[in-house]
C-alpha cells in the first residue's frame, strides 16, 4: 500500500488526511509502479506490507510495528515513527523518483 501525504506536517499518518492511497500487489524483491501527484510541490509517502490484506498497518499488542512498512527519503528508525520533515520530498512538474526500503519486525519472517 502506498499512502501519499501533502505539505502539511499536522496531515502526516493522520487517517482521512491522505492526497493518495493506491494498493500495488506484493512481490519478494523489487516491486516498481507510478503515481501522479496532484502538482508540483512538497509531499511525504508511506509505504507498507499489507500482510494479512486487511486494508491496514497492523501493530502489535506494545504498539510497534507488526507488519513490514518504510517512508520516502528511508529514516534509519522503522521502530520510532519519523516526522513530516524527515520523509518530505518535493515533486517538480516532471517525473520524480522514489526508493523506498521496507522494514520487517523480527518476527515476521521476512
Amino acid at each position: 500500500m502506498f499512502v501519499l501525504y501533502g505539505d502539511n506536517p499536522d496531515d502526516f499518518l493522520v487517517k482521512g488526511k491522505r492526497i493518495l492511497k493506491q494498493r500495488i500487489p506484493a512481490k519478494r524483491g523489487t516491486v516498481a509502479f507510478c503515481v501522479i501527484a496532484p502538482k508540483a510541490g512538497k509531499y511525504a509517502a508511506a509505504v507498507y506490507h499489507d500482510e494479512n490484506a486487511n486494508g491496514k498497518f497492523d501493530r502489535n499488542w506494545l504498539g510497534l510495528p507488526g507488519e513490514g512498512g518504510g517512508f520516502s527519503n528511508n529514516p534509519t528508525k522503522f521502530l520510532v515513527t519519523p516526522s513530516h520533515e524527515q520523509v518530505a520530498f518535493h515533486v517538480s512538474n516532471s517525473q520524480t523518483r522514489l526508493e523506498i526500503q521496507l522494514s520487517y519486525p523480527a518476527a515476521s519472517g521476512h
